[in-house]
Protein backbone atom coordinates (compact mmCIF):
# COMPACT_ATOMS: atom_id res chain seq x y z
CA UNK A 1 0.00 0.00 0.00
CA UNK A 2 2.78 2.43 1.18
CA UNK A 3 4.63 1.97 -2.62
CA UNK A 4 1.15 2.49 -4.52
CA UNK A 5 0.86 5.86 -2.15
CA UNK A 6 4.45 6.81 -2.91
CA UNK A 7 3.90 6.20 -6.56
CA UNK A 8 1.24 8.50 -6.26
CA UNK A 9 3.01 10.94 -4.32
CA UNK A 10 1.04 10.57 -1.84
CA UNK A 11 4.13 11.13 0.84
CA UNK A 12 2.28 11.38 3.88
CA UNK A 13 0.01 8.56 3.10
CA UNK A 14 2.92 6.12 2.39
CA UNK A 15 4.16 7.54 5.84
CA UNK A 16 1.47 6.85 7.31
CA UNK A 17 0.83 3.26 6.17
CA UNK A 18 4.42 2.29 6.88
CA UNK A 19 3.92 3.76 10.55
CA UNK A 20 0.92 1.24 10.69
CA UNK A 21 2.35 -1.45 8.97
CA UNK A 22 5.31 -0.68 11.74
CA UNK A 23 2.81 -0.11 14.92
CA UNK A 24 2.41 -3.89 14.05
CA UNK A 25 5.10 -5.32 13.05
CA UNK A 26 8.12 -3.27 14.32
CA UNK A 27 10.98 -5.69 12.57
CA UNK A 28 9.02 -5.81 9.42
CA UNK A 29 12.30 -5.44 6.96
CA UNK A 30 10.54 -3.99 3.92
CA UNK A 31 8.58 -1.19 5.51
CA UNK A 32 11.96 -0.24 8.10
CA UNK A 33 13.66 -0.30 4.74
CA UNK A 34 11.06 1.61 2.69
CA UNK A 35 10.49 4.08 5.45
CA UNK A 36 14.56 4.99 5.72
CA UNK A 37 14.17 5.53 2.01
CA UNK A 38 11.71 7.70 2.78
CA UNK A 39 13.80 9.96 5.20
CA UNK A 40 16.22 9.44 2.64
CA UNK A 41 14.69 11.01 -0.05
CA UNK A 42 13.32 13.91 2.61
CA UNK A 43 16.73 14.81 3.33
CA UNK A 44 16.24 13.47 6.72
CA UNK A 45 19.54 11.52 6.45
CA UNK A 46 20.03 11.36 10.59
CA UNK A 47 16.75 9.23 10.99
CA UNK A 48 17.41 7.30 7.43
CA UNK A 49 21.22 6.50 9.25
CA UNK A 50 19.30 5.42 12.36
CA UNK A 51 16.96 2.77 10.40
CA UNK A 52 20.05 1.58 8.60
CA UNK A 53 21.56 1.40 11.91
CA UNK A 54 18.76 -0.74 12.91
CA UNK A 55 18.44 -3.03 10.26
CA UNK A 56 22.18 -3.85 9.81
CA UNK A 57 21.38 -4.59 13.68
CA UNK A 58 18.20 -6.90 13.95
CA UNK A 59 18.65 -8.09 10.29
CA UNK A 60 22.14 -9.27 10.31
CA UNK A 61 22.15 -11.84 7.53
CA UNK A 62 20.32 -8.49 5.13
CA UNK A 63 22.16 -6.49 2.95
CA UNK A 64 19.02 -3.65 3.28
CA UNK A 65 20.77 -1.92 6.31
CA UNK A 66 24.15 -1.64 4.26
CA UNK A 67 22.84 -0.10 1.05
CA UNK A 68 20.36 2.48 2.82
CA UNK A 69 23.40 3.97 4.83
CA UNK A 70 25.56 3.91 1.74
CA UNK A 71 22.33 5.39 -0.26
CA UNK A 72 22.20 8.52 2.58
CA UNK A 73 26.38 8.73 2.41
CA UNK A 74 26.13 9.31 -1.18
CA UNK A 75 23.52 11.63 -0.76
CA UNK A 76 25.65 13.20 1.60
CA UNK A 77 27.99 13.17 -1.26
CA UNK A 78 30.18 10.72 0.96
CA UNK A 79 31.11 8.15 -1.36
CA UNK A 80 34.45 6.95 0.67
CA UNK A 81 32.55 6.82 3.66
CA UNK A 82 29.66 4.73 1.41
CA UNK A 83 32.28 2.33 0.19
CA UNK A 84 33.57 1.71 3.35
CA UNK A 85 29.94 0.57 4.73
CA UNK A 86 29.21 -1.58 1.58
CA UNK A 87 32.47 -3.44 1.92
CA UNK A 88 31.09 -4.35 5.05
CA UNK A 89 28.15 -5.84 3.52
CA UNK A 90 29.45 -8.14 1.18
CA UNK A 91 30.54 -10.79 3.10
CA UNK A 92 27.41 -10.89 5.13
CA UNK A 93 25.45 -11.33 2.43
CA UNK A 94 26.46 -11.93 -1.13
CA UNK A 95 23.90 -9.65 -2.81
CA UNK A 96 24.46 -8.67 -6.52
CA UNK A 97 22.80 -4.90 -5.56
CA UNK A 98 26.12 -4.55 -2.95
CA UNK A 99 28.29 -5.39 -5.95
CA UNK A 100 26.18 -3.20 -8.26
CA UNK A 101 26.66 -0.46 -6.06
CA UNK A 102 29.94 -1.19 -4.82
CA UNK A 103 30.73 -0.53 -8.82
CA UNK A 104 29.30 2.66 -9.09
CA UNK A 105 30.87 4.17 -6.38
CA UNK A 106 33.92 3.29 -7.29
CA UNK A 107 33.40 4.48 -10.79
CA UNK A 108 32.56 7.91 -8.88
CA UNK A 109 35.62 8.12 -7.20
CA UNK A 110 37.69 7.60 -10.56
CA UNK A 111 38.41 3.70 -9.64
CA UNK A 112 37.08 2.19 -12.68
CA UNK A 113 39.31 -0.91 -12.48
CA UNK A 114 38.46 -1.83 -8.92
CA UNK A 115 34.12 -1.61 -9.50
CA UNK A 116 34.79 -3.70 -12.56
CA UNK A 117 36.81 -6.37 -10.44
CA UNK A 118 33.91 -6.66 -7.92
CA UNK A 119 31.64 -7.41 -11.06
CA UNK A 120 33.90 -10.09 -12.45
CA UNK A 121 34.23 -11.22 -8.69
CA UNK A 122 30.85 -11.84 -8.62
CA UNK A 123 30.31 -13.21 -11.92
CA UNK A 124 32.88 -15.79 -10.93
CA UNK A 125 30.79 -17.08 -8.56
CA UNK A 126 27.46 -16.21 -10.24
CA UNK A 127 27.83 -16.53 -14.17
CA UNK A 128 24.42 -16.66 -15.14
CA UNK A 129 23.03 -13.04 -13.49
CA UNK A 130 22.41 -11.15 -16.29
CA UNK A 131 21.83 -7.59 -14.23
CA UNK A 132 25.54 -8.55 -13.24
CA UNK A 133 26.70 -8.73 -17.10
CA UNK A 134 24.15 -6.11 -17.50
CA UNK A 135 25.59 -3.30 -15.32
CA UNK A 136 29.29 -4.55 -16.29
CA UNK A 137 28.62 -3.38 -19.91
CA UNK A 138 26.64 -0.31 -19.37
CA UNK A 139 29.86 0.27 -17.63
CA UNK A 140 32.61 -0.29 -19.93
CA UNK A 141 30.22 1.54 -22.34
CA UNK A 142 30.68 4.49 -20.35
CA UNK A 143 34.39 3.98 -20.51
CA UNK A 144 34.62 3.85 -24.04
CA UNK A 145 35.88 0.11 -23.50
CA UNK A 146 33.25 -0.94 -26.81
CA UNK A 147 35.08 -4.57 -27.35
CA UNK A 148 34.52 -5.26 -23.30
CA UNK A 149 31.11 -3.88 -23.49
CA UNK A 150 30.19 -6.20 -26.41
CA UNK A 151 31.62 -9.55 -24.98
CA UNK A 152 29.24 -8.38 -22.08
CA UNK A 153 26.59 -7.83 -23.86
CA UNK A 154 27.06 -11.02 -25.70
CA UNK A 155 27.49 -13.06 -21.92
CA UNK A 156 23.57 -11.68 -21.40
CA UNK A 157 22.67 -13.42 -24.70
CA UNK A 158 24.26 -16.46 -24.14
CA UNK A 159 22.33 -16.93 -21.05
CA UNK A 160 18.92 -15.05 -22.32
CA UNK A 161 18.16 -14.83 -25.89
CA UNK A 162 16.26 -12.06 -27.49
CA UNK A 163 16.37 -9.25 -25.00
CA UNK A 164 15.51 -6.32 -27.43
CA UNK A 165 17.03 -3.69 -25.04
CA UNK A 166 20.50 -5.81 -24.68
CA UNK A 167 20.18 -6.54 -28.98
CA UNK A 168 19.82 -2.75 -29.37
CA UNK A 169 22.95 -1.75 -27.91
CA UNK A 170 24.84 -4.49 -29.18
CA UNK A 171 23.54 -3.54 -32.62
CA UNK A 172 25.23 0.55 -32.20
CA UNK A 173 28.21 -1.16 -30.46
CA UNK A 174 28.63 -3.75 -34.14
CA UNK A 175 28.22 -0.69 -35.64
CA UNK A 176 30.49 1.46 -34.27
CA UNK A 177 33.22 -1.04 -34.12
CA UNK A 178 32.83 -2.01 -38.01
CA UNK A 179 31.48 -5.94 -36.96
CA UNK A 180 29.13 -7.91 -39.40
CA UNK A 181 25.96 -8.20 -38.13
CA UNK A 182 24.62 -4.92 -37.20
CA UNK A 183 21.56 -4.75 -39.33
CA UNK A 184 20.80 -7.58 -38.64
CA UNK A 185 20.67 -7.25 -34.88
CA UNK A 186 19.03 -4.60 -34.59
CA UNK A 187 15.75 -6.09 -36.79
CA UNK A 188 15.94 -8.82 -34.40
CA UNK A 189 15.83 -6.42 -31.56
CA UNK A 190 12.84 -4.50 -32.64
Amino acid sequence: HAKYLLGEQDTEGARSALDRALAIKPDYLEALHARGGMHRLQGEHDDAVKIAKRLQQDHAGSTAGYLLESDVLLTQNKPEAALAVLKRALPIAKNVDVAIMLNKIHQALGQSSEGVAVLRDWLQDHPEDVTAYFNLAVTHMAAGEQEEAIKAYEAILDIRPNVPAVMNDLAWLYSETGRPGALEMARNAH
